[in-house]
């Protein structure tokens, strides 16, 4: 997704968010990994700039989605903690993530409730169009951001399975003929003495 890139240069819309980017625990989202391998400030930030957009073409509270899309998954553990990796951290993540949010910024009720109805029908229903917004981005993003991890996995891997597949043929030649590269060099070696090498020299008589 190239939202962040776009989110980036949209100057309006950083001098929105910029309290949020540029706070110390906010920041801390870069470490962990949401879908895949998308890092959760990423989908954080395509969540919120979509909203944006959406809200903006709506003529709509454009400034409210973009900071309640940016905290909606701001809670200070990783996802994928055994100690949360369950059922309930499905359903009980949006009101933490309300409860950090509002206690680290300034937000109003409208954009605490966006928070809280993130994951409808999992949770409680949407009582805004920001919170509309926020609840269809969030489900668009990640459904995008799964399937570019899928991608990006299956790329790594064949480009791994080729790298392997040529290394081992290198080692396999290596142990039949010899190191390659040690009878290159010493064919050069030999090219620029004017020696012949021993197979040009033939068995002894």
């Amino acid at each position: 997704m190239r939202t962040i890139e776009s989110a980036y240069y949209d100057e309006e819309y950083i001098l929105i968010v910029e309290e949020i980017l540029d706070h110390r625990e906010f920041q801390i989202m870069d470490t962990w990994i949401q879908h895949i391998s998308t890092r959760r400030l990423s989908h954080l930030i395509n969540v919120s700039y979509i909203s944006y957009k959406i809200a903006k073409v709506l003529k709509l509270d454009s400034a409210s989605c973009a900071r309640a899309g940016l905290l909606h998954d701001f809670c200070l553990y990783d996802f994928h903690d055994s100690r949360y990796k369950h059922t309930k951290q499905l359903i009980n993540h949006p009101k933490i993530a309300s409860e950090t949010a509002k206690e680290k910024f300034h937000l109003s009720d409208k954009e605490v409730r966006a928070i809280r109805s993130h994951m409808f029908p999992f949770g409680p229903i949407p009582t805004s169009w920001t919170g509309w917004i926020i609840q269809f981005a969030d489900k668009v993003c990640a459904t995008a951001e799964f399937f570019d991890g899928i991608g990006a996995l299956n790329r790594a891997k064949h480009g791994k399975s080729r790298k392997y597949e040529a290394l081992a043929t290198y080692i396999k030649t290596a142990a039949e003929k010899g190191n390659p590269a040690e009878n290159t060099s010493q064919e050069r070696a030999q090219k620029r003495s004017g020696e012949k090498s021993p197979v040009e020299l033939g068995p002894a008589k």
